[in-house]
C-alpha cells in the first residue's frame, strides 16, 4: 500500500523511556490486476524501558495492544512444486 503512516509519542528521562506508536496502513491489492482488496488497518504498540545501572536496561514492548485482527495478504505468492517420487 502506498498509504502508510507511523507516529510516535514518547517521554524519557535519565531512568525511564516510554513510547506509544500508532501505525496506519491504507487498503492494498493482493493481485497484479488490482481486483482483490485487502482492507487497511491501524495498530497501537507500547514500549517501556528502565535503566537499572549504567550497563543494564530492562524493557518491555507490547505489539498490537488492542489485539486487532488484520490481514496483510490474502493469497500466497509462493508456488510449490511436487517432489519427484
Amino acid at each position: 500500500s502506498r498509504d502508510y503512516g507511523l507516529g510516535y509519542l514518547g517521554f524519557s528521562n535519565s531512568v525511564y523511556r516510554l513510547r506509544a506508536e500508532l501505525t496506519l496502513r491504507g487498503h492494498a491489492y493482493d493481485d497484479a490486476d488490482n481486483t482483490r482488496v485487502v482492507s487497511g488497518y491501524g495498530l497501537v504498540n507500547l514500549y517501556g524501558e528502565r535503566k537499572i545501572d549504567k550497563n543494564l536496561i530492562s524493557y518491555v514492548k507490547v505489539n498490537n495492544l488492542f489485539d486487532k485482527n488484520y490481514t496483510v495478504q490474502k493469497t500466497s505468492t509462493t508456488t510449490s512444486v511436487p517432489a519427484n517420487r
